[in-house]
C-alpha cells in the first residue's frame, strides 16, 4: 500500500490511499505503518479516501494507536466521512479517538496541547 506521508514539524500524517481498510489490506497498511511509526509518535491518519472499515482496518487503527501511546504520543484521525464515523459510533470507538476535519486541523490540536503542557 503506498500510503502518503507529510511531516509537519513533529507530526506526521499519513493519508490512506483507498477505499476500504478491511482485510483485504489490513496486514499490507500495519507493514507499511511500521516505518512512520519508528519515527513519529504523533500521528495525524487521514481517512478522507476511506469509506469504509471492518474490524480488521479497526484492528489496525487501534494498535497504530497502542504503538503511539506507548512512545508517549498520540493518533488523532482526520477527515474522517459521515459512514466512516457513524461505524466509529456504532463501534464505540468515538470515545478513543479524537476527530478533525483537516489534517491542519489535528496538527494544530498537538501543537496546542504540547503549549498547555
Amino acid at each position: 500500500m503506498n500510503i502518503r506521508i507529510e511531516k509537519h514539524g513533529a507530526v506526521t500524517a499519513v493519508t490512506l490511499p483507498c477505499p476500504r481498510l478491511d482485510i483485504n489490506n489490513a496486514t499490507e497498511l500495519t507493514e507499511a505503518l511500521a516505518p512512520v511509526l519508528a519515527e513519529s509518535s504523533s500521528v495525524v491518519m487521514d481517512l478522507r479516501e476511506v469509506k469504509f472499515i471492518d474490524s480488521s482496518g479497526f484492528g489496525v487503527i487501534l494498535s497504530t494507536r497502542m504503538t503511539v501511546k506507548g512512545a508517549g504520543g498520540d493518533l488523532k484521525i482526520s477527515g474522517a466521512a459521515s459512514q466512516v464515523k457513524v461505524l466509529f459510533e456504532f463501534t464505540r470507538l468515538h470515545r478513543v479517538f479524537e476527530f478533525y476535519d483537516s489534517v491542519a486541523d489535528a496538527v494544530e490540536a498537538f501543537s496546542a496541547k504540547r503549549a498547555e503542557q
